[in-house]
């Protein structure tokens, strides 16, 4: 079967599981009464399109056109984004009571309880919140739990209220992924091992939003696409050891203490690998960071650089511990490696441990940022293992931002006259979101607005799979309505530095997705992938082996025992042809860290790209 009749047989089964949803095309001719056509440009579109194939334009008919802007500016000013003490907040509180008061072993009346009295301490401070309840409304769901059934309730319970779509309307998701599931959308750059990106994100839009953009792709992702913004406050799977009170009740009264006021963060810890300083200063020169005078040699352009700190060596840890418990830190920043196996819950740099779970204790920051592979795991881990779950219960954090999974690194293909700072994915996204940040907008709004100005920049100088990827796997988790105290000084030094770089020209321009086919996928007991590639039935691998082998492992140093997956794939250039090779997906499991690299060659076997993961 070759790549074209793989996918073909792929999005035929797509569509049928997900016919129920009005989401997959449609198997019988559409009428001229089935059919939308484009108020822009006139072009006949499948019924239940959310976008015009053509040119892109919103297609969305039950929707109140004056609630979406309707400029073509594709990025914000976040100057002109600022807090207002009067302004009124409405957004969406989504969970499951039910399934809350069983992992808890209390009632549903307790759980309410709780939520009535967040949501009532709330609407003293404008903050308004309606209480979804998904156990309220069993007819959505079937035993498999699908993520798109809960986003089709979230849909309509939008339709029978008056909350109105878009940037400023939070949902709030209430619980982890036994209590409202986390969509699992498809890796469009194919650095998941599961080939699934875990992505809160896709209950930001109607439907099945990231697989309808690849078939209707002549645009961009602009504000007009967005229902709404989302955050999670994320629990441990299975029963809780802990009770309702000591966590949701805790943490929904810290919250209140910051809503008249916003969240003071006068000064930044960042932490860096030093192996990458450049693409660490890219992060944070923009930023007020604070650090300890008594020791040089572990600080460069004010953040700390791999410091060999250990949780149980109190000398070596003091610097940091003395930086942590500062009065002015409000906000932990990290550039360091993450881990995904049990009991490796810290961050690292290249030569070891280099931030522990057990340092959070005692500090005054309530902001915590990371671009760490693995940086925000918590469902599948228990407590105590996992960065984001500790610093929300045990340690008082309100706000969290990281990944689930890997985070892969890319080089930029920058535009003549464009200034852009080094580092690439992650690295470009978490700086613009800490602008954002400090622009006083709520959470959720800077999140999101973050996501859509790194997006439809740096698309035009990494890759549309990559660069959607990285917005796609990025999660904001707490309180989606809390906001920081703005900074003006941090805003003016964003634009001086380009944080947000002005692209020659914003045109509108197809979403180009790289089609994949998995050839070999390394089993459990199988030492080498190379033995299953000797006997493979694409001959083109066997005849580039020795090729490979030259370049793979006697020039880029990845052994053969690293080899976990081979995929072909096809790379749209916009004129018609494809780019196409195969992907080579290695992993270093010698290190504590997760190490993964994957290298894309062409059908003759010479290298065209290679990315590593943080």
């Amino acid at each position: 079967m070759n790549i074209d009749d793989y996918l073909n047989n792929l999005r035929g089964e797509l569509d049928s599981k997900l016919k129920d949803f009005s989401l997959g095309e449609q198997q019988d001719a559409s009428t001229a009464e089935d059919s939308v056509f484009c108020p822009e440009c006139g072009t006949k579109n499948p019924a239940g399109a959310n976008f015009c194939c053509n040119c892109g334009t919103t297609l969305v008919q039950d929707y109140d056109e004056e609630l979406y802007d309707s400029e073509e500016d594709k990025t914000c000013d976040c100057n002109n984004v600022e807090s207002s003490d009067s302004e009124a907040q409405y957004g969406i509180l989504y969970t499951d009571v039910q399934r809350l008061a069983n992992k808890y072993g209390c009632s549903t009346d307790d759980v309410c309880a709780i939520l009535d009295d967040f949501c009532d301490k709330a609407a003293e401070y404008n903050m308004y919140w309606e209480i979804l309840d998904a156990s309220d409304n069993p007819d959505y769901f079937n035993s498999d739990d699908f993520w798109l059934e809960h986003n089709e309730l979230i849909s309509d319970y939008f339709e029978q209220s008056s909350i109105e779509y878009g940037m400023k309307t939070p949902l709030f998701i209430i619980g982890g992924n036994d209590v409202i599931p986390i969509p699992m959308v498809e890796d469009v750059f194919g650095t998941s091992r599961t080939g699934r990106i875990p992505c809160d994100m896709a209950y930001c839009f109607q439907g099945n939003f990231f697989s309808d953009i690849w078939e209707y792709g002549d645009h961009t992702i602009t504000e007009a696409s967005v229902r709404n913004t989302v955050s999670r406050l994320p629990l441990e799977d299975g029963k809780m050891e802990t009770n309702l009170e000591d966590d949701l009740g805790a943490y929904f009264d810290l919250c209140t203490e910051y809503y008249e006021e916003g969240i003071p963060v006068e000064r930044v810890m960042m932490t860096a690998n030093a192996s990458w300083l450049p693409a660490s200063k890219t992060m944070s020169e923009h930023l007020p960071l604070l650090h300890s005078n008594d020791t040089p040699n572990l600080v460069k352009h004010g953040m700390y650089v791999s410091p060999p700190v250990m949780a149980d060596n109190e000398e070596t840890n003091e610097p940091l511990i003395e930086t942590l418990e500062n009065d002015k830190t409000g906000m932990l920043l990290f550039n360091l490696h993450g881990a995904s196996n049990p009991g490796m819950s810290g961050f690292y740099s290249d030569y070891g441990k280099t931030f522990d779970i057990s340092m959070l204790s005692g500090t005054n920051a309530r902001v915590f940022n990371t671009v760490a592979c693995f940086g925000a795991r918590y469902f599948g881990y228990e407590r105590e293992d996992s960065m984001l779950l500790s610093a929300f219960y045990n340690e008082y954090f309100l706000l969290y931002a990281g990944s689930l999974i890997p985070v892969p690194m890319m080089e930029l293909n920058v535009p003549e006259g464009v200034e852009v700072h080094e580092g690439s994915g992650s690295e470009h996204l978490m700086p613009i979101y800490c602008m954002e940040q400090f622009t006083g907008a709520p959470m959720g709004e800077a999140m999101m607005r973050a996501k859509l100005n790194y997006f439809n920049v740096f698309r035009h100088m990494e890759r549309d799979d990559f660069s959607m990827a990285t917005m796609m796997m990025f999660s904001l988790y707490g309180n989606p309505m809390l906001r920081m105290v703005r900074n003006e000084e941090v805003l003016r030094r964003a634009e001086e530095e380009h944080v947000l770089p002005t692209l020659p020209q914003k045109g509108v321009a197809p979403v180009r997705k790289k089609e994949t086919q998995c050839i070999m996928l390394k089993e459990g007991g199988s030492s080498s992938l190379l033995d299953q590639v000797r006997g493979l039935v694409d001959d083109n691998i066997s005849a580039i082996h020795k090729e490979l082998q030259k370049h793979l492992y006697d020039e880029l140093g990845l052994e053969p025992r690293w080899l976990t997956r081979i995929d072909r794939f096809a790379i749209p250039n916009g004129d018609g042809t494809y780019e196409e090779g195969y992907s080579y997906a290695y992993e270093d499991k010698s290190k504590a860290f997760d190490n993964m690299s994957w290298v894309e060659v062409d059908y003759d076997g010479n290298i065209k790209r290679v990315f590593k993961s943080k």
